[in-house]
Protein backbone atom coordinates (compact mmCIF):
# COMPACT_ATOMS: atom_id res chain seq x y z
CA UNK A 1 0.00 0.00 0.00
CA UNK A 2 1.24 3.50 -1.34
CA UNK A 3 1.45 6.62 1.15
CA UNK A 4 -1.41 8.94 1.34
CA UNK A 5 -1.73 12.28 2.52
CA UNK A 6 -4.86 13.66 2.82
CA UNK A 7 -5.97 17.24 3.93
CA UNK A 8 -9.25 17.33 6.35
CA UNK A 9 -10.84 20.71 6.82
CA UNK A 10 -14.35 21.40 8.81
CA UNK A 11 -15.88 24.76 8.09
CA UNK A 12 -17.15 25.62 11.29
CA UNK A 13 -20.05 28.64 12.69
CA UNK A 14 -16.83 30.09 14.53
CA UNK A 15 -13.73 28.51 13.62
CA UNK A 16 -12.01 26.82 10.32
CA UNK A 17 -9.79 24.59 10.66
CA UNK A 18 -7.33 21.86 8.51
CA UNK A 19 -5.16 18.77 9.25
CA UNK A 20 -2.89 17.22 7.24
CA UNK A 21 -1.93 14.02 7.82
CA UNK A 22 -0.33 10.64 5.68
CA UNK A 23 -0.60 7.11 6.49
CA UNK A 24 2.39 5.00 6.19
CA UNK A 25 2.65 1.31 4.21
CA UNK A 26 2.37 0.37 7.76
CA UNK A 27 -0.92 1.64 8.23
CA UNK A 28 0.55 4.92 10.96
CA UNK A 29 -0.57 8.11 11.19
CA UNK A 30 1.72 11.17 10.81
CA UNK A 31 -0.06 14.44 11.06
CA UNK A 32 1.83 16.63 9.50
CA UNK A 33 -0.03 20.44 10.32
CA UNK A 34 -2.91 21.31 12.46
CA UNK A 35 -4.18 24.51 11.86
CA UNK A 36 -6.91 26.47 13.32
CA UNK A 37 -8.24 30.10 11.76
CA UNK A 38 -11.39 32.06 13.40
CA UNK A 39 -13.69 34.24 10.98
CA UNK A 40 -17.22 33.63 12.56
CA UNK A 41 -18.71 32.49 9.44
CA UNK A 42 -21.89 32.09 11.32
CA UNK A 43 -22.18 35.03 12.45
CA UNK A 44 -25.81 36.91 12.65
CA UNK A 45 -26.99 33.92 10.68
CA UNK A 46 -29.39 33.01 13.12
CA UNK A 47 -31.31 36.29 13.17
CA UNK A 48 -30.62 36.12 9.46
CA UNK A 49 -30.85 33.37 7.57
CA UNK A 50 -28.00 34.34 5.52
CA UNK A 51 -24.33 34.23 5.74
CA UNK A 52 -22.86 37.34 6.55
CA UNK A 53 -20.76 38.60 3.50
CA UNK A 54 -17.75 40.20 5.59
CA UNK A 55 -17.99 36.60 7.51
CA UNK A 56 -17.83 34.61 3.71
CA UNK A 57 -14.70 37.33 2.41
CA UNK A 58 -12.56 36.06 5.78
CA UNK A 59 -13.55 32.34 5.38
CA UNK A 60 -12.96 31.98 1.67
CA UNK A 61 -9.76 33.99 2.25
CA UNK A 62 -8.60 31.07 5.32
CA UNK A 63 -9.99 28.65 2.91
CA UNK A 64 -7.68 29.53 -0.13
CA UNK A 65 -4.76 29.19 1.98
CA UNK A 66 -5.53 25.88 3.31
CA UNK A 67 -5.88 24.77 -0.09
CA UNK A 68 -2.74 25.98 -1.07
CA UNK A 69 -0.67 24.69 1.66
CA UNK A 70 -2.29 21.16 0.80
CA UNK A 71 -1.86 21.14 -2.63
CA UNK A 72 1.71 22.01 -1.80
CA UNK A 73 1.90 19.85 0.32
CA UNK A 74 0.86 17.24 -3.17
CA UNK A 75 -2.14 15.44 -0.84
CA UNK A 76 -4.11 13.56 -2.91
CA UNK A 77 -7.54 13.77 -1.10
CA UNK A 78 -8.84 17.60 -0.01
CA UNK A 79 -12.22 17.46 1.41
CA UNK A 80 -14.38 19.75 3.58
CA UNK A 81 -16.76 19.84 5.65
CA UNK A 82 -19.64 22.47 6.31
CA UNK A 83 -21.57 22.42 9.57
CA UNK A 84 -23.94 24.63 11.51
CA UNK A 85 -23.65 27.56 9.54
CA UNK A 86 -24.00 26.15 6.53
CA UNK A 87 -27.02 23.96 7.43
CA UNK A 88 -28.92 27.11 8.24
CA UNK A 89 -27.86 29.49 5.75
CA UNK A 90 -30.05 30.84 2.71
CA UNK A 91 -27.34 31.38 0.76
CA UNK A 92 -24.81 28.80 1.54
CA UNK A 93 -24.82 27.35 -2.03
CA UNK A 94 -22.71 29.70 -3.52
CA UNK A 95 -20.21 30.01 -0.79
CA UNK A 96 -19.83 26.05 -1.18
CA UNK A 97 -19.50 26.25 -4.89
CA UNK A 98 -16.52 29.40 -3.86
CA UNK A 99 -15.23 26.98 -1.38
CA UNK A 100 -15.07 24.12 -3.35
CA UNK A 101 -12.60 26.09 -6.00
CA UNK A 102 -10.44 28.59 -4.14
CA UNK A 103 -9.51 24.98 -1.92
CA UNK A 104 -9.35 22.65 -4.85
CA UNK A 105 -11.47 20.26 -3.56
CA UNK A 106 -14.67 19.33 -2.25
CA UNK A 107 -16.90 20.47 0.04
CA UNK A 108 -20.15 18.71 2.19
CA UNK A 109 -22.47 19.98 3.95
CA UNK A 110 -23.12 17.06 6.74
CA UNK A 111 -25.52 16.46 8.99
CA UNK A 112 -25.59 17.24 12.57
CA UNK A 113 -25.63 13.14 13.03
CA UNK A 114 -22.84 12.93 10.76
CA UNK A 115 -20.90 15.24 12.38
CA UNK A 116 -21.63 13.70 15.90
CA UNK A 117 -20.11 10.50 13.96
CA UNK A 118 -17.07 11.73 13.13
CA UNK A 119 -16.37 13.32 16.38
CA UNK A 120 -17.05 10.43 18.23
CA UNK A 121 -14.54 8.32 15.69
CA UNK A 122 -11.97 10.76 16.49
CA UNK A 123 -12.09 9.79 20.23
CA UNK A 124 -12.65 6.30 19.57
CA UNK A 125 -9.33 5.82 17.68
CA UNK A 126 -6.98 8.19 20.22
CA UNK A 127 -4.53 5.92 21.94
CA UNK A 128 -4.87 8.57 24.68
CA UNK A 129 -8.97 8.57 25.13
CA UNK A 130 -8.28 4.51 24.89
CA UNK A 131 -5.95 4.09 27.65
CA UNK A 132 -7.55 6.84 29.79
CA UNK A 133 -10.74 5.00 29.51
CA UNK A 134 -9.63 1.62 30.02
CA UNK A 135 -8.38 2.97 33.26
CA UNK A 136 -11.59 4.48 34.66
CA UNK A 137 -13.21 1.60 33.82
CA UNK A 138 -16.17 3.05 32.52
CA UNK A 139 -18.28 1.48 30.12
CA UNK A 140 -19.91 4.66 28.17
CA UNK A 141 -17.59 6.55 25.99
CA UNK A 142 -19.34 10.08 25.76
CA UNK A 143 -17.76 12.93 23.81
CA UNK A 144 -19.43 16.44 23.33
CA UNK A 145 -18.31 18.99 20.69
CA UNK A 146 -19.68 22.19 21.27
CA UNK A 147 -18.86 24.81 18.68
CA UNK A 148 -20.77 28.79 17.35
CA UNK A 149 -24.10 27.01 16.48
CA UNK A 150 -24.20 23.32 17.45
CA UNK A 151 -23.25 20.76 20.08
CA UNK A 152 -22.93 17.22 19.43
CA UNK A 153 -23.10 14.87 21.58
CA UNK A 154 -22.87 11.18 21.91
CA UNK A 155 -22.79 8.23 23.95
CA UNK A 156 -21.77 4.55 23.07
CA UNK A 157 -21.19 1.38 25.07
CA UNK A 158 -18.37 -0.18 22.63
CA UNK A 159 -19.94 0.68 19.47
CA UNK A 160 -23.58 0.22 20.06
CA UNK A 161 -25.43 3.65 20.28
CA UNK A 162 -26.92 4.88 23.27
CA UNK A 163 -27.77 8.66 22.48
CA UNK A 164 -26.73 11.01 19.48
CA UNK A 165 -28.28 13.80 19.07
CA UNK A 166 -26.60 17.47 17.03
CA UNK A 167 -28.43 20.25 19.15
CA UNK A 168 -28.91 23.78 18.02
CA UNK A 169 -26.51 24.99 20.98
CA UNK A 170 -22.94 26.86 20.12
CA UNK A 171 -21.26 29.86 21.79
CA UNK A 172 -21.83 32.15 19.13
CA UNK A 173 -25.75 31.10 18.65
CA UNK A 174 -26.56 31.61 22.56
CA UNK A 175 -24.42 34.64 22.62
CA UNK A 176 -26.08 36.47 19.74
CA UNK A 177 -30.09 34.70 21.48
CA UNK A 178 -29.17 36.57 25.28
CA UNK A 179 -27.60 39.33 23.75
CA UNK A 180 -25.54 39.71 26.62
CA UNK A 181 -24.24 43.25 28.19
CA UNK A 182 -20.87 44.41 28.45
CA UNK A 183 -20.10 43.11 30.99
CA UNK A 184 -23.12 40.42 31.07
CA UNK A 185 -25.71 40.70 33.79
CA UNK A 186 -26.70 38.27 36.47
CA UNK A 187 -30.05 37.57 34.70
CA UNK A 188 -28.81 37.21 31.55
CA UNK A 189 -26.35 34.54 32.87
CA UNK A 190 -29.28 33.01 34.41
CA UNK A 191 -31.04 33.37 30.68
CA UNK A 192 -27.89 31.47 29.61
CA UNK A 193 -28.21 28.58 31.80
CA UNK A 194 -32.21 28.34 31.42
CA UNK A 195 -31.53 27.81 27.51
CA UNK A 196 -28.63 25.79 27.43
CA UNK A 197 -30.35 23.25 30.25
CA UNK A 198 -33.70 22.77 28.13
CA UNK A 199 -31.99 21.63 25.41
CA UNK A 200 -29.72 19.68 27.14
CA UNK A 201 -32.80 17.80 28.34
CA UNK A 202 -33.17 15.19 25.93
CA UNK A 203 -29.44 13.98 26.75
CA UNK A 204 -30.15 11.40 29.23
CA UNK A 205 -28.98 11.56 33.14
CA UNK A 206 -25.61 8.97 33.44
CA UNK A 207 -26.77 5.43 35.01
CA UNK A 208 -23.63 3.78 34.02
CA UNK A 209 -20.00 4.67 34.72
CA UNK A 210 -19.45 7.16 31.66
CA UNK A 211 -16.31 8.94 30.77
CA UNK A 212 -16.36 12.40 28.94
CA UNK A 213 -14.49 13.66 25.88
CA UNK A 214 -15.17 17.03 24.91
CA UNK A 215 -13.83 18.97 22.13
CA UNK A 216 -14.16 22.26 20.23
CA UNK A 217 -13.08 26.05 20.56
CA UNK A 218 -14.40 26.84 24.16
CA UNK A 219 -13.08 23.54 25.79
CA UNK A 220 -9.62 24.28 24.45
CA UNK A 221 -9.69 27.72 25.57
CA UNK A 222 -10.99 27.00 29.25
CA UNK A 223 -8.15 24.17 29.46
CA UNK A 224 -5.54 26.82 28.23
CA UNK A 225 -6.82 29.39 31.06
CA UNK A 226 -6.38 27.27 33.12
CA UNK A 227 -2.50 26.17 31.71
CA UNK A 228 -1.47 29.76 31.54
CA UNK A 229 -0.37 30.04 34.96
CA UNK A 230 2.07 27.77 34.90
CA UNK A 231 3.16 27.03 31.13
CA UNK A 232 4.56 29.78 29.27
CA UNK A 233 3.98 28.15 25.50
CA UNK A 234 0.69 26.53 25.55
CA UNK A 235 0.40 23.83 22.36
CA UNK A 236 -2.19 21.47 20.93
CA UNK A 237 -0.48 18.86 22.31
CA UNK A 238 -0.04 20.18 25.46
CA UNK A 239 -3.72 20.46 26.23
CA UNK A 240 -4.84 16.99 24.49
CA UNK A 241 -5.81 14.99 27.26
CA UNK A 242 -6.15 17.74 29.74
CA UNK A 243 -8.62 17.40 32.19
CA UNK A 244 -11.37 20.20 33.43
CA UNK A 245 -13.51 20.19 36.68
CA UNK A 246 -16.70 21.62 36.76
CA UNK A 247 -15.51 23.87 40.01
CA UNK A 248 -12.78 25.33 37.55
CA UNK A 249 -15.33 25.69 34.72
CA UNK A 250 -17.71 27.44 37.30
CA UNK A 251 -15.07 29.54 38.75
CA UNK A 252 -13.91 30.98 35.35
CA UNK A 253 -17.83 31.92 34.36
CA UNK A 254 -17.74 33.73 37.35
CA UNK A 255 -14.34 35.39 36.68
CA UNK A 256 -14.82 36.33 32.86
CA UNK A 257 -18.94 37.49 33.58
CA UNK A 258 -17.10 40.08 35.81
CA UNK A 259 -14.83 41.67 32.99
CA UNK A 260 -15.70 43.98 30.46
CA UNK A 261 -15.07 42.52 26.83
CA UNK A 262 -11.62 44.55 26.19
CA UNK A 263 -10.62 42.73 29.76
CA UNK A 264 -11.45 39.49 28.54
CA UNK A 265 -8.90 40.11 25.25
CA UNK A 266 -5.97 40.28 27.32
CA UNK A 267 -6.86 37.34 29.89
CA UNK A 268 -3.84 34.65 29.43
CA UNK A 269 -4.78 31.29 27.42
CA UNK A 270 -7.54 33.00 26.18
CA UNK A 271 -7.83 33.72 22.07
CA UNK A 272 -8.93 37.50 21.35
CA UNK A 273 -11.16 36.50 19.27
CA UNK A 274 -13.25 34.37 21.43
CA UNK A 275 -13.53 36.53 24.27
CA UNK A 276 -17.15 37.77 22.74
CA UNK A 277 -18.56 33.83 23.18
CA UNK A 278 -16.47 32.16 25.82
CA UNK A 279 -18.99 32.68 28.65
CA UNK A 280 -22.11 31.55 26.30
CA UNK A 281 -19.26 28.35 25.50
CA UNK A 282 -18.01 27.67 29.01
CA UNK A 283 -21.71 27.68 30.47
CA UNK A 284 -22.78 25.02 27.67
CA UNK A 285 -19.93 22.47 29.05
CA UNK A 286 -20.70 23.35 32.22
CA UNK A 287 -24.50 22.71 31.82
CA UNK A 288 -23.42 19.20 29.84
CA UNK A 289 -21.62 18.18 33.15
CA UNK A 290 -24.46 18.92 35.08
CA UNK A 291 -26.88 16.90 32.69
CA UNK A 292 -24.08 13.52 32.98
CA UNK A 293 -23.98 14.26 36.52
CA UNK A 294 -20.18 14.28 35.94
CA UNK A 295 -17.27 16.40 37.98
CA UNK A 296 -14.74 16.11 35.22
CA UNK A 297 -14.06 15.71 31.48
CA UNK A 298 -11.23 15.34 29.48
CA UNK A 299 -10.41 18.16 26.63
CA UNK A 300 -9.29 16.52 23.15
CA UNK A 301 -7.61 18.94 20.94
CA UNK A 302 -8.76 16.99 17.92
CA UNK A 303 -12.74 16.76 16.77
CA UNK A 304 -14.42 16.34 13.82
CA UNK A 305 -11.34 16.75 11.34
CA UNK A 306 -9.52 14.11 12.46
CA UNK A 307 -12.54 12.42 12.51
CA UNK A 308 -12.91 13.05 8.85
CA UNK A 309 -8.76 12.28 8.37
CA UNK A 310 -9.56 8.84 9.99
CA UNK A 311 -12.07 8.40 7.43
CA UNK A 312 -10.74 9.98 4.39
CA UNK A 313 -7.66 7.79 4.91
CA UNK A 314 -9.63 4.71 6.04
CA UNK A 315 -7.37 4.43 9.74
Amino acid sequence: MEPKLAAAIDIGTNSVKMVLGRRNVDGSLDILQDTTEITRLGKGVDASGNLDSDAVVRTLAVLHEFGRIAQAAESSIISAVGTSALRDAANGERFIHQAELVIGGTVEVISGEREADLIFLSALKDPLIQVRMEQTGASLLATTDSGGGSTEIVLRRGMAPVYSESLQLGAVRLTEQVGFSDPPTDTELAEAVVVASTLLQSVPSRAEPLFLVASGGTVANLAAMELATTTPAITADILHGTILTDTQIESRITLLAGMSLSERRHVPGLEPERADVIIAGAIIQLQILRRLQLTELTVSARGLRYGLLYSLLAL
